[in-house]
């Protein structure tokens, strides 16, 4: 019997003899049939039209800190060891990284189908863990409520679109489905709103607590608020 190559594969038509040979029982024909399946679903995904998006997993991995200075028409990052106190504020950059997936026994035979040319499974990236908790920690005196080691979220608050948020709100709310890669790594400014009493030198620790019990956590550098 002559084979019939189809996009690399070599296929033989058994089915219509197996079926016609009565030299074969009921249940080998089952068995080979069952066999055959595999190459059948193949051959169905191989005509059907690539859907090709971008999408995966993604978890939080770690972030970096900076000193922002206001006074300007924007918050730059600080160039000096100096800031005005009201214009002070720190840049996080949040980066994110993409996992791997595991895929059904059915994905497989549809991903061997398009070697060469990937399909993702995913319309987006979701993510695999969520921010619960952030702090922000003030490593000297900051006033007479706050000495060395006290929390002081609550005197920063995040801008972004020309809006004003409550720090812990949105790290909360942080978890999002986003459709593109780029979207994965971005920067929060979080602006100084109370600004310190106590000494001029200050320094800051930043802490994100995931939903998988992971700590991620920072320091700033010194930095005088004047």
């Amino acid at each position: 019997m002559k084979p019939i190559e189809y996009k690399g594969k070599i296929f033989y038509y058994f089915y219509p003899l197996l079926l016609n040979n009565p030299l074969m029982n009921r249940n080998i024909k089952l068995t080979l049939l069952a066999l055959l399946i595999p190459l059948l679903l193949d051959m169905m995904i191989a005509c059907c039209p690539k859907h090709e998006t971008e999408g995966g997993l993604y978890t939080n991995q770690k972030f970096y800190l900076n000193h922002l200075d206001n006074s300007g028409s924007t918050a730059n990052i600080a160039i000096t060891d100096s800031v005005i106190k009201k214009a002070y504020g720190i840049r996080l950059h949040l980066v994110r990284n993409r996992v791997a997936m595991s895929i059904s026994p059915i994905n497989y035979i549809a991903k061997s189908t398009y070697a060469g040319n990937p399909v993702h499974y995913y319309d987006g990236y979701f993510p695999v863990d969520s921010i619960v908790s952030f702090k922000i920690i003030s490593k000297y005196d900051f006033d007479e409520n706050h000495a060395a080691g006290s929390e002081i979220t609550d005197y920063f608050k995040v801008y972004q679109d020309y809006s004003f948020t409550i720090a812990k709100n949105y790290f909360y709310n942080l978890n999002f489905h986003y459709l593109h890669a780029h979207e994965l790594q971005f920067d929060v400014d979080i602006l100084l709103m109370t600004t310190p009493t106590k000494n001029i030198k200050h320094q800051f620790k930043v802490q994100l607590k995931l939903s998988d019990g992971r700590l991620l956590e920072q320091e700033t550098t010194t930095i005088n608020l004047i």
